[in-house]
């Protein structure tokens, strides 16, 4: 018995990017990543703004949820105005609270991700002094167990 489509991890996952590199990297220019690095090194450019997106693990139920930590990080941005309007653009594509939910293999749109936002830290630095600011979400969906 195979697995149903809003049960399969690579259907969450291959939502979770194409909503985020569609929405943040594509449409705002704004460098994404998934569970790399906090300081992403690139051979072609030197990037001074970009989000890092962690996906936690799923909790499988009738309403299923994963945790999301959003890393939005800045160099040379000394009062934080880079961080400020990435959070900006974050929170708005996010407004809706409302992510779509997509078969991987069909690219066709089974439903839809729920999103909960959580309290956002303050700044931090990390160990190159790249500022960095954590948003944290929480998604939900409906699942077949």
């Amino acid at each position: 018995m195979s697995l149903e489509p809003e049960n399969k991890v690579t259907n969450v996952r291959y939502s979770l990017k194409k909503f985020f590199v569609d929405n943040i990297e594509i449409k705002r220019g704004i460098n994404v990543y998934f569970d790399r690095s906090l300081t992403p090194k690139s051979p072609d450019k030197d990037i001074d703004r970009w989000m890092l997106f962690a996906l936690g693990g799923i909790v499988p139920a009738v309403v299923s949820e994963m945790p999301i930590t959003i890393h939005v990080l800045s160099r040379r941005d000394i009062e934080g105005d880079d961080i400020a309007e990435m959070l900006d653009i974050l929170l708005e594509e996010l407004h809706p609270g409302f992510i779509p939910f997509y078969d991987a293999d069909t690219k066709v749109q089974i439903g839809g991700f729920k999103v909960f936002l959580d309290p956002m830290e303050g700044f931090s630095y990390t160990w190159d002094d790249t500022k960095i600011q954590n948003m944290f979400i929480t998604i939900k969906w409906g699942a077949i167990w």
